[in-house]
């Protein structure tokens, strides 16, 4: 663990980019919608924004007490989401780089975040095994998602905004109907914790991606 970050062009597999400024392991990394901004979190606690063309660091936010495990930009590229090690969930102002908001409900570690396709709502996964949903404007709490035994490890929405896939350690794989507010479907078959979820383009595949070493496609019809 270097504590870098690398940027390589895909087509000759060159190194373009040395990134370092972050002083413990580098967690996750989003590219903003318009590829011209990077962010970054880390085990040190914070968060980092650089200037993808010029491979230097703008801003550096602040604010989470424990490691930053997960971020997301809006898909605006205004706002940028937060989860940490310290249970809460941070907006900020990616031009003005402070806390919009903090909002705060879960128990133990944030562990995933994403924003809904059109940017109004933002969802949380988290080690006490709850997803929520909160209003990405006022920070209201919308939704408290209960079903998975584990960790949830990774969730994404689909393409339309209306069903959130989650995946969690306890080796299953959830699809909540957000505008029905009906039970979830459940796709079980994986042997290992789920780390990886993923929605095709037109939202009718799901990928998953397991500790058993395997990859899965999923009928969003669900579960086969």
């Amino acid at each position: 663990r270097d504590n870098t970050i690398r940027l390589w062009e895909v087509e000759t597999v060159k190194e373009m980019q040395q990134l370092a400024g972050h002083t413990q392991s580098v967690r996750c990394i989003a590219f903003s919608p318009n590829g011209k901004m990077l962010a970054t979190c880390s085990k040190d606690q914070t968060i980092r924004l650089w200037d993808v063309a010029a491979g230097k660091e703008e801003k550096k936010l602040e604010g989470h007490s424990g490691c930053v495990y997960s971020i997301a930009f809006s898909p605006d590229g205004r706002t940028l989401v937060s989860g940490s090690r310290d249970s809460s969930v941070c907006l900020w102002d990616v031009y003005g780089g402070t806390v919009v908001r903090k909002l705060e409900g879960h128990q133990q570690a944030v562990t995933s975040v994403a924003f809904s396709p059109g940017g109004e709502v933002v969802a949380t996964g988290s080690d006490d095994a709850t997803v929520r949903v909160w209003d990405a404007v006022t920070g209201d709490e919308l939704n408290k998602l209960q079903g998975h035994r584990g960790s949830v490890l990774c969730l994404t929405f689909s393409p339309d905004g209306n069903a959130l896939a989650t995946a969690s350690w306890d080796k299953t794989v959830r699809l909540w109907d957000l505008a029905a507010h009906q039970l979830p479907a459940t796709a079980e078959g994986h042997r290992g914790p789920v780390r990886s979820v993923a929605f095709s383009r037109d939202g009718r595949t799901l990928a998953t991606a397991s500790d058993d070493r395997s990859v899965r496609l999923w009928d969003v019809g669900f579960g086969r």
